[in-house]
């Protein structure tokens, strides 16, 4: 079993669904040892069912998947000894109370029960850990799997969205978590909507659409991409697009969106669209470095525009 360099490695996957649906095509994607990697990408891009190919819940129809060496899917031991999973459902345990759950995977896992307590306090869930499964919140049931997934002190985390439910407070504790695991030399693979958890956790980033990779690269670089937006709100995109020469625009109902390498070719947009007539024409600027939001969304219509 390989416990450095690539920890995570996809080559080349597609999983074909019996019903026909392709949920993904030609994915390739690597993890290494003591990384952060962000998954992210629109409903239906094909991120869960990537996730379960790598916690070897599903086999993939073609490709191969890798983690710590092995195949997941074959040799399951190696995952449900090393490797923590927090899936996308809030999923819950009705019947149990929260420190009945926690002892039970804590034992599992042949660690002390002083685990459990340490996990209680480190998630903010001691004052329900009496408290049965169908009393808790939904932010509380997530906050409870992702105890579960670090109670065996795992190599590798997948989480699936594990701040989705979880209020601002409690997600930045999560934050804080995820970023010390870093310093331990753990191995973290990622799947967010939350831009602004992209932006502080994440090494590497993968952006999926339609099944595929679009884009892979560092997130300074995601940041970057596009230089510069320029933002214009009007009642008529159509008419102010004809004054872009330097950027690449799109529409968004009344606002038209311009990308530009550079400051300087943005500010010659400006000054053309200073000269458009007033009467019954009505837009306001706004001249900006594009949010991480803008700039995923600008890669998956690139991807779309490609016929991904």
């Amino acid at each position: 079993m390989n416990m450095g360099g690539t920890v995570v490695d996809v080559e080349n996957v597609t999983k074909i669904y019996p019903n026909g649906v392709v949920a993904n095509r030609g994915v390739s994607l690597k993890v290494c040892n003591g990384e952060i990697v962000c998954l992210v990408g629109p409903n239906g891009a094909g991120k869960t069912t990537l996730i379960r190919q790598i916690m070897g819940l599903l086999r993939p129809t073609s490709g191969r998947v890798r983690v710590l060496g092995v195949d997941p899917f074959r040799e399951q031991h190696v995952v449900r000894k090393n490797v923590g999973y927090v899936p996308q459902a809030p999923l819950t345990f009705p019947a149990h109370r929260v420190s009945e759950v926690l002892e039970y995977v804590v034992d599992l896992a042949g660690e002390k029960r002083a685990r459990v307590y340490e996990l209680l306090e480190l998630l903010d869930l001691e004052d329900v850990r009496s408290a049965l499964g169908y009393q808790l919140s939904l932010g509380q049931r997530k906050l409870l799997l992702i105890a579960m997934a670090l109670a065996k002190n795992p190599a590798v985390l997948v989480m699936d969205e594990p701040t989705a439910f979880v209020d601002i407070i409690r997600k930045r504790v999560v934050w804080e978590i995820i970023s010390k695991l870093k310093s331990q030399n753990k191995t973290v693979l990622l799947v967010s909507h939350d831009v602004e958890e992209v932006k502080r956790l994440c090494d590497r980033v993968y952006v999926m659409f339609s099944g595929r990779v679009v884009y892979s690269g560092g997130i300074t670089d995601v940041s970057k991409l596009g230089g510069v937006e320029l933002r214009i709100y009007t009642s008529s995109p159509s008419e102010v697009a004809k004054k872009i020469r330097h950027g690449v625009t799109r529409v968004q109902g009344n606002t038209l969106l311009a990308s530009y390498t550079t400051l300087s070719e943005a500010l010659k947009d400006l000054s053309s669209l200073a000269d458009l007539p007033t009467n019954g024409l009505e837009f306001k600027l706004v001249l900006e470095y594009p949010s991480i939001t803008s700039t995923l969304l600008s890669i998956a219509d690139e991807g779309r525009g490609n016929g991904v």
